[in-house]
């Protein structure tokens, strides 16, 4: 099982969401919510979930838990395949 980190930041990229869905049954999925996806809420995932907490609007709440750039990076490191949508 590969460890795989998607950054998403579309949230209206619909071929990206379900490609994602996808690979959840035969790896071990994290996503990282950025940009205009920071405030979407994603619907049937297994995976664990974070949020970009730059990338937040004002007054907006993150669905999922928050992390920075340093983490963000951490993250890029500690998987085995980074696919940006």
């Amino acid at each position: 099982m590969k460890k795989v980190l998607h950054i998403l930041k579309n949230p209206n990229d619909a071929h990206a969401l379900d490609l994602i869905k996808r690979g959840m049954d035969v790896n071990q999925v994290t996503i990282l919510l950025i940009q205009d996806a920071a405030g979407m809420k994603l619907l049937e995932t297994s995976g664990k979930v974070y949020v970009l907490c730059e990338n937040l609007k004002k007054g907006e709440k993150a669905s999922y838990p928050l992390v920075g750039y340093r983490e963000m990076l951490k993250m890029i490191f500690e998987n085995d395949f980074v696919v940006t949508w």
